[in-house]
């Protein structure tokens, strides 16, 4: 039987994203794979204490300590599932070793090819790491847009490239659900109160234009501004432009399997992000039946295709009129 060993991030790395796509490889791969032994490697570090180590440590652990640790591991097919380890491949048999990139944003955020972000430092590491995608067997592109960035800005090979799309999650029991279940379920403001979402916590999410956007409606309608992710300082810069930021909802994290009944809970989900290697919140968010509003760039045209609507990330009334049709407009 042939072994296929997924290699994950490290806990502390704190990458949800990346934690629902290994769970859903592995899960799916179960299911239909019988033929083919499945197994996963998700490291750890001596420098973690309670699920968390330092900047520097985290480091070590990545491009010392995990390299170290691959040696006493033998398959048929090494799959490493985010481009940040790609460093890997060095330590694998590089003609049987598969890669996802979700995206390359350190290297575009650096050379300035993100509309809407300032260039800052060189990204040493992330280019270490980047630099041996050419040396495994495959790439997996998680959109067309990443697989045009690798080719551009990463010289890789065109015909070693594959988009395979991120899966959605189960949305059966979300079907059935009604909006005040949901609210309910989330301790949120009851129906008919208007909630529209905003998600993340990166330079990349602009979340300045979702606060900007919901000042614009706010002028006209009574509607209240749900935030997912954590408290730091990209949020709290944002946050700060609010007219009335006492009554923004903030929500740090929702577990796994409650996330798609916040999509359910909220009016629309508004996602105006300067870039996105896929954008998966505006597909799970229009798969539980809820509208979704995006920027027209990147790779967010193929994650909404014709059934969201779209309008430039730097567009307040654009992206202010289509909230405002997503959630009056039957």
């Amino acid at each position: 039987m042939s072994r296929v060993l997924l290699l994950r991030n490290f806990k502390e790395d704190v990458r949800t994203s990346m934690e629902i796509y290994a769970d859903n490889l592995l899960n799916t791969f179960a299911q239909q794979t019988p033929d083919f032994d499945i197994r996963y490697y998700r490291p750890a570090t001596r420098f973690s204490k309670n699920n968390s180590a330092g900047k520097w440590a985290m480091r070590y652990a990545r491009y010392v300590e995990y390299p170290f640790q691959l040696r006493r591991f033998k398959a048929h097919l090494y799959h490493i599932t985010e481009h940040g380890y790609a460093h890997l491949v060095k330590n694998l048999p590089a003609e049987r070793t598969v890669v996802t990139v979700h995206d390359v944003i350190p290297l575009l955020k650096h050379i300035g090819a993100i509309k809407g972000v300032r260039p800052e430092n060189n990204p040493r590491l992330s280019r270490y790491s980047l630099s041996f995608l050419n040396k495994a067997a495959h790439l997996i592109a998680i959109s067309e847009n990443t697989k045009k960035d690798l080719i551009r800005h990463c010289n890789c090979q065109a015909e070693k490239i594959s988009v395979v799309y991120y899966g959605l999650p189960d949305t059966s029991a979300q079907q059935s659900m009604s909006k005040l279940q949901a609210r309910r379920r989330l301790n949120l403001p009851a129906y008919p109160q208007k909630l529209v979402l905003i998600s993340g916590q990166d330079f990349y999410k602009n979340l300045e234009t979702s606060v900007r956007v919901y000042n614009r409606l706010g002028q006209r309608h009574n509607i209240r501004l749900v935030h997912l992710g954590r408290i730091n300082r990209v949020w709290l810069e944002a946050k700060a432009l609010a007219r009335h930021a006492e009554s923004i909802i903030e929500i740090d994290q929702v577990p796994h399997e409650d996330i798609t009944t916040l999509y359910k809970a909220v009016d629309c989900v508004l996602f105006p992000s300067w870039y996105e290697g896929f954008g998966l919140p505006a597909l799970e968010a229009m798969a539980c039946g809820t509208p979704a509003v995006s920027s027209n760039v990147a790779s967010l045209p193929e994650a909404v295709g014709n059934a969201g609507l779209t309008a430039a990330p730097d567009d307040v009334d654009g992206l202010s009129l289509a909230v405002e049709s997503a959630i009056y407009n039957d």
